[in-house]
């Protein structure tokens, strides 16, 4: 592994898992179905993979 490049991410180093107190909730039926697709999405680019699945945590 000491020859390994590093990669860059598409998720930020910051991300904060929890909802937002103020937040405004969302229609979780299209939570779900945006998720599905992306979680389809990441079978052919698995760079996304990882943010999906955080994403998919929120559900």
């Amino acid at each position: 592994m000491s020859d390994c490049k590093p990669v860059s991410t598409l998720m930020a180093t910051s991300f904060c898992s929890q909802p937002k107190p103020d937040s405004t909730s969302c229609d979780s039926k299209e939570f779900r179905s945006i998720l599905g697709a992306l979680h389809y999405l990441s079978i052919t680019r698995p760079d996304i993979a990882f943010p999906v699945n955080k994403l998919a945590q929120q559900m």
